[in-house]
């Protein structure tokens, strides 16, 4: 049973309201990730206790899988087929093809797991980027073969991602800078500063055009791509928790301070590109991690009791979608009563 939690606001106090429902993990274990699987329209969640809790079918009870650890896992991504990679806390791989049902489960890597990076599905060969908190990137290449490499931030990096097209791949580290690096030759060809603190957590959004940025201060930058430049900013009150891409040009934050932001790229000839707020929920839990239901609107967050919440989230009255076209009138009232 769910109890609204309270938050006071200046001197008064607002009832939160109440998540639409509360996932339940049958796994014997807290969960600590979180990703979404567009394949199967379903939550993929990692475990304190090493394993992966896969809703296959929205028919039947989801399935547990063992990565072949006890460590909790650190790191999940998923392929557009639903292809599930998990990285542990004791370095361990696990994998699954949806197709096939087979399973492979790599050797130890030594250091922590901190993030998993696919690289666009060509050919059907499955290619992956894991950053570990040794600072080593390891390449993982079914044709190439493996290849591991130092990441040169201080600190390791914390995350990690390839460009829609697949030509690029970016990292961003604990010393609060981005590196391009060549998925060819597996070698930085750049490295740009622009957060003053650890990055945690990197978004593409509109087909490459545009990187998100966050880090543990609040901080977003928002990066002209193909220019390796950033070209607007943002402040959130505590640190960003996580990033998940809601359309084209919209992304949402999850922050310690357990609100849900939705943000927006804004371009014209007539000033810079900015990111904009649009709308946030409160959700009365500092936010540990959060995905973004691709068939929504709905959020899931992982919060600091350990519990997967399924927020319902519908687009404020008066904010159209990216790329809409709205009056001024409509805009401004849409735009008050979201707060702005």
């Amino acid at each position: 049973m769910f109890v609204a939690a309270m938050l006071c606001i200046g001197c008064g106090k607002q009832t939160l309201p109440l998540p639409e429902r509360v996932v339940e993990v049958p796994a014997g274990a807290l969960p600590v990730s979180l990703a979404w699987n567009a394949a199967t329209g379903a939550p993929v969640v990692g475990c304190t206790n090493g394993r992966v809790v896969l809703w296959e079918n929205s028919g039947i009870p989801p399935a547990v899988r063992e990565t072949g650890s006890t460590a909790p896992v650190t790191a999940l991504s998923v392929l557009a087929d639903g292809t599930v990679v998990a990285g542990t806390a004791d370095g361990r791989l696990y994998a699954r093809s949806p197709a096939t049902g087979q399973e492979r489960r790599f050797e130890p890597q030594g250091s922590s797991v901190r993030t998993i990076a696919f690289a666009p599905q060509t050919a059907n060969v499955l290619q992956f980027v894991v950053a570990l908190a040794d600072g080593r990137l390891l390449f993982v290449d079914a044709q190439r073969g493996s290849e591991a490499v130092r990441s040169g931030h201080k600190g390791g990096a914390r995350c990690a991602s390839y460009s829609p097209d697949g030509r690029t791949f970016i990292t961003a580290g604990d010393d609060g800078r981005l590196a391009w690096w060549s998925p060819r030759t597996r070698r930085r060809s750049a490295v740009h500063g622009g957060h003053d603190t650890a990055v945690a957590a990197l978004q593409w959004l509109d087909g490459g055009r545009w990187l998100i940025t966050g880090d543990w201060n609040g901080k977003l930058l928002l990066w002209n791509a193909a220019r390796q430049t950033a070209v607007g900013d943002a402040e959130q009150p505590d640190a960003v928790a996580g990033i998940a891409v809601w359309s084209s040009r919209e992304f949402v934050t999850g922050s310690w301070d357990g609100v849900l932001r939705l943000w927006r790229i804004e371009t014209s000839p007539n000033r810079p590109p900015s990111i904009d707020k649009v709308a946030e929920k409160a959700t009365g839990r500092t936010i540990e991690c959060i995905a973004v239901d691709s068939g929504g609107p709905a959020v899931l967050v992982i919060g600091d009791d350990a519990a997967i919440r399924w927020w319902r989230w519908e687009r404020p009255e008066g904010i159209p979608a990216a790329g809409e076209r709205i009056d001024r009138a409509a805009t401004a009232e849409g735009r008050r009563r979201a707060g702005r």
